[in-house]
């Protein structure tokens, strides 16, 4: 089984998407898993503003991120500094508390950093 998910685009806040277009997006990657025979997907919307009714919306911080529209948050970008691999463990311990999740986002760590990282991310569930 494979864990797939669909984002309609990462940051569309910052070029203005419209509602319109986002909710055509998220309809038309559901509609067409539909018409393939794909199992329900979830889709999400990188602009929490936007409006449209999407599965569940990301975020970019190195925090807990605060409640958007009441569904599922997923951080999928940090603030691209230089956190320790503990301080980050830590941290998706929190946010998994909260009810979010959270991808790895590799910034600035080094190799070792980063197969330390995904040594430790496999066993947080």
């Amino acid at each position: 089984m494979y864990n797939v998910m669909y984002q309609i685009g990462n940051e569309t806040d910052v070029c203005s998407s419209s509602l319109e277009w986002e909710q055509t997006i998220y309809d038309l990657v559901k509609e067409e898993l539909h018409l393939m025979g794909f199992p329900e997907r979830s889709v999400g919307t990188g602009n929490p503003r936007s409006g449209v009714v999407a599965d569940y919306e990301t975020w970019h911080g190195f925090g807990i991120p605060p409640v958007l529209a009441g569904g599922p948050v997923l951080i999928n970008e940090t603030d691209n500094q230089d956190h320790s691999v503990a301080e980050y463990i830590e941290l998706i311990k929190r946010v998994q508390a909260a009810g979010a999740e959270m991808i790895y986002w590799r910034g600035p760590h080094s190799q070792g950093q980063f197969d330390e990282m995904l040594a430790l991310y496999k066993d947080l569930e």
